[in-house]
């Protein structure tokens, strides 16, 4: 009865979704950071080549794997992350494909 007080609350991330979450906003805020992205598979590609990182999102199977020159490591995580990690790299792909956009419209 009472369960529609709760269904608005924003989800609490785990110590490590907070930290993977971070590390992915910091590789947006780059402008050397490449985004590429399969969509019929739902898969997306953060790739620094100077500080040698790179990060894929699985959408499909809640999957994240990050590697730096040294390590790499893949888990699952919960989708409701998984989404609003992409979410924001959507958000951030989007703003990049306006920046070329405007000028070009703006010369027309």
């Amino acid at each position: 009865m009472f369960n529609f007080f709760f269904k608005n609350q924003p989800k609490k991330y785990t110590k490590i979704e907070n930290h993977l979450f971070g590390i992915v906003t910091q590789l947006l805020k780059i402008s050397t950071t490449e985004i590429d992205c399969d969509e019929q598979e739902r898969k997306y590609y953060l790739t620094n080549k100077k500080q040698y990182f790179s990060v894929a999102i699985f959408s499909k199977h809640s999957v994240i794997r990050m590697t730096n020159n040294r390590d790499s490591i893949a888990e699952k995580y919960d989708e409701i992350f998984i989404e609003d990690v992409l979410k924001t790299v959507k958000e951030e792909q989007r703003r990049r494909m306006e920046l070329p956009y405007n000028p070009t419209t703006n010369n027309i």
